[in-house]
């Protein structure tokens, strides 16, 4: 038997982004013990969408919140499955499968707290598969191989490292990585979502990177590589901003389009 998989999607504001990621959950072979729809606008549109789109298993919560951590475990905290998926409103399913491949995945690997895989996105003008197999050892560099998007923790697993941090306005992604970093996960080495361009860790870089170096830090103690790497992933985004950038990038990467 499949464990019971819980889909939270915050939106604020975005009602066009937030219908892609629900036809994108409604397409799966799959369907999710239940989709979490974390709605703090400003507006009624959303909740004006709820019964047009309703589902068994979707339910809409129509409140405030204090900023992206406190919206992410407001949904946490009102899931009731076994294991839970953050798939922010914009962001869609790559794979008609991808719900199927997430619960096959804990229901052969047991002792797992947490998984993540391959994502689809859009940079340099091109759609790009992107990611690897989390690397402990390289936890300083932040989340360079894994895609946030793409994470699936226990519930449970929430209840003993905490949900995620108030005071994190950008990376607050990261922050719970730390925590995981030494809890048993698995990598699933093909896309299973597609990154919707955008989002406030692309408009506020500079922040993300000062607070992955102080949640790395607060665990860790003072480390030169881990600002070393900032500095460098700050510079290397700053570049493939520009013409040239973006023209190297789409060569670099030309093997790698979805």
């Amino acid at each position: 038997m499949f464990p019971k998989l819980s889909i939270v999607s915050i939106c604020f504001n975005n009602p066009e982004d937030l219908l892609k990621t629900i036809s994108s959950v409604d397409k799966q072979t799959q369907k999710p013990f239940e989709h979490l729809i974390i709605d703090g606008s400003t507006n009624t549109v959303i909740k004006e969408l709820s019964n047009q789109y309703a589902q068994p298993y979707r339910k809409f919560y129509h409140q405030k919140d204090h900023g992206i951590s406190d919206a992410f475990n407001i949904g946490i905290e009102k899931s009731t499955g076994d294991i839970i998926h953050l798939l922010h409103a914009g962001d869609e399913y790559y794979s008609t499968q991808a719900i199927e491949t997430i619960l096959k995945t804990y229901q052969q690997n047991l002792e797992i707290s947490w998984t993540h895989s391959l994502y689809v996105q859009h940079r340099g003008g091109i759609d790009v598969v992107t990611g690897a197999k989390f690397n402990p050892k390289q936890l300083y560099k932040g989340m360079t191989t894994v895609g946030h998007l793409t994470m699936t923790v226990k519930k449970k697993v929430y209840e003993e490292v905490g949900k995620f941090d108030l005071n994190k306005k950008v990376a607050m992604d990261y922050d719970l990585l730390v925590r995981l970093a030494k809890l048993p996960f698995e990598f699933i080495a093909e896309p299973l979502v597609y990154f919707a361009p955008g989002g406030v860790s692309n408009t506020k870089v500079w922040l993300g990177h000062k607070e992955v170096i102080d949640s790395y830090e607060k665990r860790y103690g003072f480390s030169f590589a881990c600002r070393v790497w900032a500095i460098r992933t700050y510079m290397l985004h700053r570049f493939t901003q520009t013409y040239i950038g973006k023209l190297l990038f789409n060569l670099k990467n030309r093997n790698k389009q979805a």
